[in-house]
């Protein structure tokens, strides 16, 4: 089997959920990455480096235009996007 690694999309005012979601999966899977992309900006709501799990940014995937691709899309579109 190769590596696994789980994720999720939130913006930073749905963090709780991912951390939530985090910690009730490492409960099983201690050993698994689990990685939380952005769909905004951190702008000092929390620190990433305290997170429990790696932080991606919407800039860490390469889209071209990204300032076009956030216009395009509401906030909340941009978690499924």
């Amino acid at each position: 089997m190769g590596k696994l690694a789980v994720g999720t999309v939130v913006a930073k005012s749905f963090l709780s959920l991912a951390r939530v979601l985090a910690d009730s999966f490492r409960r099983y899977h201690p050993e698994t990455p689990f990685f939380v992309l952005l769909s905004d900006e951190v702008d000092g709501y929390f620190d990433p480096a305290s997170e429990s799990f790696q932080v991606l940014r919407l800039s860490d995937l390469g889209i071209p235009d990204l300032a076009r691709f956030r216009f395009h899309y509401t906030r909340q579109e941009l978690m499924y996007a």
